[in-house]
């Protein structure tokens, strides 16, 4: 799914957005993507600030909210 276009997001980071926030673990999504775990959270870090969020609970909810994700169980 692409970002609309008014969302604050990449096309690269909107769907690794959604994929990062349905993990518990940095290290297993950092696996699953084949990158180091420290670009992992480099990527989350710059995704919060630019939705204006504080934690990952608060960008899956600002996500769903402004279709920036296809809806839960869709992935």
């Amino acid at each position: 799914m692409s970002p609309s276009s008014t969302s604050p997001l990449t096309v690269a980071e909107s769907p690794l957005s959604a994929y990062s926030f349905t993990r518990s673990r940095d290290g297993q999504i950092a696996a699953a993507l084949g990158v180091g775990e420290e670009t992992i959270k480099t990527h989350v870090s710059r995704v919060l600030a630019k939705l204006g969020v504080r934690d990952r609970i608060h960008a899956v909810v600002y996500a769903h909210k402004h279709g920036l994700v296809p809806p839960l169980g869709h992935y």
